[in-house]
This record gives C-alpha cells, sequence and structure tokens, in this order.
C-alpha cells in the first residue's frame, strides 16, 4: 500500500518551499480512518510536514522534534484532493507548515527542533 502522496511540483526560495502533491485514495492512511468518511488524519499531515522539512528545507535527519506549536486543523482533508505544502524555516530552530487546496487553509501550525549529536 502506498503511504506517500504523489508530488506535482516543489518550489523553493528564500528560505521556505510549496509542494503541490496530489492524494490518491489508495493512500493507507484513508484505510479505516474513517470507514464512511476517510480523510487523512493529522498525525500524517505533521510526518509528512516533518519529513518534507528535513529535505527541502535542508533540516537533515539528525533533529528531534521538541514542540508543536499553535497547532490548528481547520478542514478535513479528503481522498482525492490536490493540496500544498508551504513550508518556512522561520529561525534556527523553528519552522512553520500550512497545508491549503481551493477550499482553503486545512492545518497549520509552528514545529520546534533540536540536533540530535
Amino acid at each position: 500500500m502506498n503511504t506517500d502522496p504523489e508530488i506535482i511540483n516543489v518550489n523553493c526560495m528564500d528560505g521556505g518551499c510549496n509542494i503541490k502533491m496530489q492524494l490518491s485514495p489508495d493512500l493507507i492512511w484513508f484505510k479505516g480512518h474513517f470507514p464512511d468518511t476517510p480523510v487523512l488524519p493529522g498525525v500524517v499531515q505533521l510526518d509528512w510536514a516533518i519529513n518534507m522539512a528535513k529535505t527541502y528545507l535542508n533540516l537533515g535527519d539528525n533533529i528531534k522534534i521538541s514542540d508543536l506549536e499553535v497547532l490548528k486543523f481547520k478542514q478535513l482533508i479528503l481522498p482525492n484532493q490536490q493540496i500544498e505544502l508551504t513550508l518556512q524555516h522561520k529561525s534556527t530552530h523553528k519552522f512553520t507548515f500550512s497545508y491549503t487546496s481551493e477550499r482553503g487553509q486545512h492545518s497549520s501550525g509552528r514545529i520546534v527542533f533540536e540536533p540530535v549529536n
């Protein structure tokens, strides 16, 4: 089963990135969450934001998440949606994320991390 979204486009500049992705209904995360109305779980949204920040903001793999700040989930993310993840490196140990679509903002927050030796 597929665990990752299809990346359509990545545009990075000035310490930030916009990542457009398509969400297949075959993603494992939609199975059983919830049976009648599948939605993308918030923990998966966080995981994708962290992993894509490691890659596209060049944070590297040796970081530890120490806090989540101003976390908001406003709208459900559904199968077959095209969404955009915006990442912005705010300071040495913080970055923000925001998921949006043509329906508006779905979720956002600030992730605090620290390097691991």
